[in-house]
């Protein structure tokens, strides 16, 4: 299973809390690109614990849980790249890149 979260208490929170706070130090001096790339990483290394929950989860097929995994991993890539590309603006949600938008 990849996470299992039970009912919290004050004391589970106040943890939850310092170790985010611990850690942040450490994850806020990478640059986004490598945050990125080392989820994607994960994602790829723990496929096949990722698949086994998905399938477990919603029934579908292993087919379906692989091709998740793999979509999930390079839309990370794809958002990795994208890091150096900034050109000033945010397009639309349902912009594809290379595409005109219809007027």
């Amino acid at each position: 299973m990849v996470t299992y979260a039970a009912a919290a208490s004050l004391k589970n929170d106040a943890a939850a809390v310092d170790a985010s706070t611990q850690a942040f130090g450490l994850w806020s001096q990478m640059g986004r690109r490598t945050l990125l790339l080392r989820g994607a990483n994960s994602i790829e290394r723990r496929g096949k614990e990722l698949i086994a929950v998905m399938v477990a989860e919603t029934g579908a097929t292993e087919t379906w849980g692989a091709i998740n995994v793999k979509l999930a991993a390079n839309m990370l890539r794809e958002a990795a790249a994208m890091t150096t590309q900034v050109a000033g603006e945010v397009p639309p949600s349902d912009q594809r890149r290379g595409s005109k938008k219809k007027e």
